[in-house]
């Protein structure tokens, strides 16, 4: 009989061996299965180690980092291991209208959805890595978990900086160019004008003493004028930033009103011929850019004829069918008014006519022409939702022909086509006449005073201010330049309305129609006068004015 400590040492050998043969079961079972889980999840990890993103799994609850890549933890300058269960707000960095949270309740990703972003990884080095992720929520184990992955952009953003920065380099350059090429051409016409201004001028003056005095030096100095307002009118086109100022027009009173204009700026040689559609629907356009773009292709026409010519003008109905916008791009199917402009000159060869609208283009030699006629004639086209197209042969002449939407739904008449010219009347009331150059003060007071106007003239917004205020009783209409020292036009009309505000004022301006003569007119003023204006244009504005 066995004693009872051999009787339970023997029972512990007999549950050992047990215990032994039992795990070596479980082990001849289960350790396959186990090695090839594990060699997954090592796999795995070195996937996701030698990817170049940054790869966090964010416990989607507490909002705490659970584990993350070796790019992540680079990024965030510290071993991975030290980032675990770190709050998110001490790592990344989101813009004021995103955050973890955000993510977690917006955009759909609740549901499975992605969403993008960007953000910032802050470093232990305080340095900020501009990070663009994607993010989605994922359950493992019935715990939800945020999966983001992030890449870093830095390179990217630097590269982008570096390309703008080389693009506004070149476009800098490109203007540049293209300033000189401006600033040639129009020192040359400049200098032109000047001299035949200054070399009639001393003509006429020759005369005058010697009480031989002839009109035609004055014509002269007249037309070199013109020419300049020419000039000025195609920079201005070229320049502005607005759109027209549209109305409903008849093109054959806008062609009529500014064939004065064109007689007085191409040669005498040159004859104008008119053929005008009596029955023309009307167009909704800028009457101011529509005379530019005849300007600008009446002198584009006088260049090409230099021993003369004839200058045809012609107006008609058209519509535009499938065929004719199929073979031209731009124009759509519908009615239109077509204005068409031709000469008998030189013409131009394929070549040229393929660049004829293009900005500072022209057949002349360097510093003898802007380049800007036909280009400012093409902008002004297509802001009027117009199509503009040349024709012309070597020795056959050129053809320009202007397409303009007509204008649909308008309960008013068409104006008369051509209708008689308008006599101008003078008046006998008081005009306070504000501008800061003494010779057009004292121009515009000898224009005014030969039809009977009283004259009161001011140098500047505070001189005419006091003297409005002190006899604003006698003063009927004030005719206030713009850009004056000191106060200035546009504040002097205020002044002038607050204290009267009923006042009647003509703003003049050499500048083109931008926002700070639209805001002066929308402050309260009758109208607007461009300059240089000549004198007809002046007695007719003042006489408009004074009768509504």
């Amino acid at each position: 009989m066995k004693k009872p400590s051999e009787t339970n040492q023997h029972q512990q050998e007999i549950r050992q061996k047990l215990i032994g043969l039992g795990e070596k079961s479980l082990r001849k079972s289960y350790y396959p299965e186990l090695q090839v889980r594990v060699a997954e999840l090592e796999r795995f990890r070195a996937l996701l180690d030698q990817s170049n993103d940054a790869i966090l799994l964010i416990d989607a609850d507490g909002l705490e980092l659970v584990d993350a890549n070796e790019a992540a933890a680079a990024l965030l300058g510290s071993h991975k291991d030290k980032l675990t269960n770190s709050n998110l707000d001490q790592l990344i960095e989101f813009d004021q209208t995103l955050s973890f949270q955000g993510l977690l309740e917006g955009s759909g990703i609740e549901n499975g959805h992605k969403i993008q972003g960007t953000c910032y990884f802050k470093a232990d080095d305080h340095k900020n890595h501009p990070i663009e992720f994607t993010a989605k929520v994922v359950a493992f184990a019935d715990k939800k978990y945020l999966v983001f992955v992030g890449r870093d952009i830095s390179e990217r953003l630097k590269a982008e900086k570096e390309k703008d920065e080389l693009q506004s380099q070149l476009m800098q350059a490109q203007k540049m160019e293209a300033i000189g090429t401006l600033a040639g051409g129009i020192a040359h016409d400049f200098n032109n004008i000047l001299a035949a201004i200054l070399g009639y001028s001393e003509l006429a003056l020759d005369e005058a003493r010697n009480e031989r005095a002839t009109p035609r030096e004055l014509e002269q100095i007249i037309n070199s004028a013109y020419r300049g307002q020419v000039l000025i009118k195609q920079i201005l086109a070229f320049s502005r930033k607005m759109g027209p100022e549209l109305k409903p027009l008849n093109l054959n009173k806008v062609i009529s009103d500014t064939i004065p204009l064109i007689e007085h700026t191409i040669p005498k040689m040159i004859s104008v011929e008119l053929n005008f559609d009596e029955n023309l629907h009307l167009i909704n356009g800028d009457a101011n850019q529509i005379e530019q773009i005849l300007l600008n292709l009446a002198v584009n026409a006088s260049e090409a004829m230099p021993g003369g010519g004839r200058l045809v003008i012609e107006t008609a109905n058209e519509t535009l069918q499938e065929e004719y916008v199929n073979a031209h791009f731009d124009p759509k199917p519908g009615d239109y008014v077509l204005l068409t402009v031709s000469d008998t000159g030189e013409g131009m060869d394929k070549n040229t006519v393929e660049h004829v609208f293009e900005p500072f283009f022209t057949t002349k030699e360097v510093g003898k022409g802007t380049g800007l006629g036909l280009a400012s004639a093409f902008g002004i086209v297509k802001s009027h939702g117009g199509h503009i197209t040349c024709y012309s042969e070597p020795g056959q002449g050129t053809l320009f022909k202007i397409h303009i939407p007509v204008l649909e739904e308008v309960d008013q008449p068409a104006e008369s086509s051509r209708g008689n010219v308008d006599v101008i009347k003078g008046g006998n009331e008081t005009i306070l006449l504000v501008d800061d150059e003494k010779a057009l003060r004292e121009t515009g007071s000898r224009i005014l005073n030969t039809m009977g106007y009283q004259v009161v003239t001011a140098s500047n917004g505070e001189e005419a201010f006091t003297k409005y205020r002190n006899r604003q009783a006698e003063i009927d209409l004030v005719i206030l330049d713009i850009g004056m020292p000191g106060m200035g036009g546009h504040r002097c009309l205020q002044e002038i309305l607050a204290l009267s505000p009923n006042a009647k004022v003509i703003i003049a301006s050499g500048y083109s129609y931008g926002m700070q003569l639209k805001d002066t007119l929308a402050a309260g003023a009758t109208g607007y006068i461009a300059k240089p204006f000549g004198k007809d244009a002046l007695l007719k504005k003042v006489r408009n004015v004074l009768d509504e």
